[in-house]
């Protein structure tokens, strides 16, 4: 870590708010939220376990699972569970190691493989 990632773990965990970190060190209240989560593998909000980032994060994992279980977009999923549809995307990105389509084209190739394989089954 270089010295603004210790001095922005520093302050937060002392009890500064992001946005008055950021503005301390004259950077982005994003790059703040970044280090944070880095660091702890968490954003500043579950780490604290404020209600406000817990809520969130059950929204976001609610929001994956819709996605993982059914066929409706990811906006319209994001729209459902009550959060942005970029934060959606890059949880699931984190969860699952690839983009939400590239996971539903790949799916779909499972499920085909699966149908014909059912079929020469069946035609046997």
């Amino acid at each position: 870590m270089n010295a603004k990632q210790v001095e922005i773990v520093r302050a937060l965990r002392a009890g500064v708010q992001p946005k008055e970190v950021a503005q301390r060190l004259g950077v982005s209240r994003a790059w703040v939220s970044i280090t944070w989560r880095k660091y702890y593998g968490a954003t500043y909000l579950e780490w604290t376990g404020r209600p406000r980032g817990r809520e969130l994060s059950k929204r976001i994992s609610k929001g994956i699972n819709l996605i993982a279980t059914t066929n409706v977009t990811a906006r319209a999923v994001a729209d459902q569970v009550g959060c942005k549809h970029v934060s959606l995307c890059n949880a699931f990105k984190r969860r699952y190691g690839c983009t939400i389509t590239e996971w539903k084209a790949e799916r779909k190739k499972d499920q085909a493989r699966e149908l014909r394989e059912l079929a020469r089954k069946v035609a046997a």
